[in-house]
């Protein structure tokens, strides 16, 4: 099992892009500059079902893994190119939807585009995000990772998943209960890291690079997998040497929410 992490500075989704609609009618309230702003829970919006957007850089840009936050999507592919014309893109890599959870929340898809036929380490210049929907487009955030960082030992067993969805209740002076669900959800990832010394370095470094808690990076927990976290370190970071070579890492990351579902 490989697990990944990808630090804040690793998204190159708003380095020196514009991005534009390409296809596709944008709802003015939600424009595209909304696909790379940080804030999860604000979405680029189309009128239409279907359509694209394109990040237009000004020279190649690689990119390694792609990633998308909040969604309502039934489809997309991310396209790279020498030029914005797309009869016939350099590359293209289709991404795995997976279907909305039981509580109507996006499971929020990834693809290692490394080994996708037309990969260039060069990059492109241009990359366009073409979309589909049953109804009309919405889009939270877009990752554009630069590298993959793969953890040299996956965290150990006995790690925790938390979830919470919080709730307004009222009770009658019977204590008859009157429930509202917000609609929203935050989940908890506990682990436990027996790293090697390099690999403690590593996750150091990704929670310097976070900033501690103030910044959101990107975690795949399982490379099989196709539910990306975006998240936070909600606690300080602990290391504990055990022996040579061998440092118990412990570390609390907390999903950055993103509201209600899109």
């Amino acid at each position: 099992m490989s697990v990944l992490v990808q630090y804040p500075t690793d998204n190159r989704a708003s380095w020196y892009a514009t991005i534009g609609v390409n296809s596709g009618t944008e709802d003015p309230d939600y424009p595209a500059a909304y696909l790379a702003d940080g804030r999860l829970g604000r979405p680029a919006k189309l009128t239409t079902t279907s359509g694209s957007w394109v990040w237009s850089f000004s020279a190649a840009q690689r990119v390694d893994l792609v990633a998308l936050g909040a969604h309502n999507l039934t489809s997309a592919t991310l396209e790279g190119n020498a030029t914005n014309a797309w009869g016939s893109p350099a590359f293209s890599a289709a991404l795995t939807i997976p279907a909305a959870t039981a509580d109507g929340h996006s499971a929020n898809t990834w693809r290692d585009l490394r080994g996708v036929s037309g990969y260039s380490a060069g990059g492109f210049e241009f990359w366009r995000l073409v979309v589909a929907s049953a109804s009309p487009v919405a889009v939270g955030e877009v990752w554009l990772g630069t590298s993959v960082r793969v953890l040299d030992r996956a965290y150990q067993w006995g790690f925790s998943i938390e979830e919470t969805h919080p709730t307004i209740e009222h009770l009658t002076e019977f204590l008859v209960p009157h429930v509202y669900a917000l609609g929203s959800r935050q989940r908890r990832f506990v682990i436990n890291v027996r790293a090697s010394d390099a690999g403690a370095v590593a996750l150091r470094e990704w929670y310097r690079a976070m900033r501690g808690g103030g910044l959101v990076g990107l975690f795949v927990p399982n490379h099989a997998e196709t539910d990306v976290w975006w998240l936070r370190q909600a606690e300080d970071y602990s290391e504990t040497a055990i022996f040579t070579n061998a440092r118990d890492v412990g570390m609390t990351l907390v999903e950055h929410a993103t509201g209600v579902p899109l």
